[in-house]
């Protein structure tokens, strides 16, 4: 059971206008947006939680109480949207640049990244802020755990064959055969890293620019692995024949890696890595350690070859006796 929707504060905001909107028509608006919803027995709970004061204005910024309520249901900006507030709403109009935004969330992308990626890949220009204030009125991933995540997105396949419009319904097979491609799905389903924010990227059309093809190919690697060690654990029906599949492609991929990295190249890689550290200030000069008390005199002092010592008539001198 899918407890919560990530578009939770969005639904109250809809179900808190003075418009008085239906359930279905709540549905209708989630529907068009992509909005998960989740049907009308979350519209009903969230119905009976929420409690208004009467009378309830929230559009009056004078009105104290009204203003109070939606500031404890964290809901002032969707009612009174600031320049972040209405980028937000901007975003949810741009479908591909809503998906960008879920699918790099998904992967763990932070927001700065993810407003940098909208300017480069989809020409959108915004800020971080804006791709917070997104998540929070639409996209609230704390509100889900990893399998309801994963639940969810394949949910949105069967959204289609639940409307009342033939013709809505019609679409649900092509819509159901077009998810499996959704990059929502593999960010959902892979572990947060780099690689598969590049792979959630690659389906929304995306080439990067610069690949680490070796890279790639280890942590393939690294995950064939474990997948072979699942199968050993799990002793399912057919897990010995996926280990002995997962085995044979991690050999492969062994190979393929070692025709790409040549290991006299690896090593000049791993030197050029290695740096001397140096000091670039000036040495001191001599006369500035001894502060003026040394000699040039390399023979002992005090020993000499001839049995006498070198001090002369005089005694030993200042600077022998630093010397010793």
């Amino acid at each position: 059971m899918i407890r919560r929707s990530p578009a939770e504060s969005f639904i109250k905001y809809l179900l808190l206008l003075p418009e008085k909107y239906s359930n279905k028509r709540v549905l209708e608006i989630c529907q068009e947006h992509q909005i998960d919803a989740l049907g009308n027995w979350y519209l009903n709970k969230l119905r009976q939680r929420l409690a208004p004061p009467l009378p309830f204005r929230p559009r009056d910024l004078d009105h104290g109480p009204s203003q109070s309520y939606l500031m404890l249901e964290a809901l002032h900006r969707l009612f009174h949207p600031d320049e972040a507030g209405v980028q937000a709403f901007r975003m949810l109009d741009r479908p591909r640049v809503k998906e960008f935004i879920e699918a790099m969330t998904l992967v763990g992308a932070p927001h700065h990244a993810i407003a940098h990626g909208l300017i480069k890949t989809q020409n959108f220009p915004c800020k971080a802020r804006d791709v917070q204030r997104f998540c929070h009125f639409f996209w609230d991933l704390s509100l889900l755990d990893s399998t309801e995540t994963r639940a969810l997105i394949d949910l949105r396949k069967s959204v289609s064959e639940q409307s009342e419009d033939d013709e809505i319904r019609g679409q649900s097979r092509s819509v159901k055969h077009a998810a499996w491609n959704d990059p929502r799905r593999i960010a959902s389903d892979l572990p947060a890293s780099p690689v598969t924010a590049l792979l959630s990227q690659m389906r929304m059309g995306l080439m990067p620019s610069k690949l680490d093809l070796a890279r790639v190919l280890n942590l393939s690697m690294q995950v064939m692995s474990m997948r072979i060690l699942e199968a050993a654990i799990t002793n399912g029906p057919k897990d010995s024949m996926k280990a002995a599949d997962y085995a044979n492609a991690m050999r492969q991929t062994r190979e393929t890696l070692e025709g790409i990295v040549k290991p006299d190249e690896e090593l000049q890689k791993q030197l050029r890595a290695i740096s001397l550290r140096t000091d670039t200030y000036a040495p001191p000069l001599l006369q500035a350690l001894s502060a003026g008390r040394h000699t040039a005199e390399l023979t002992p002092l005090g020993d000499t070859t001839d049995g006498t010592d070198n001090y002369g008539d005089d005694g030993p001198s200042e600077a022998a006796s630093y010397g010793e």
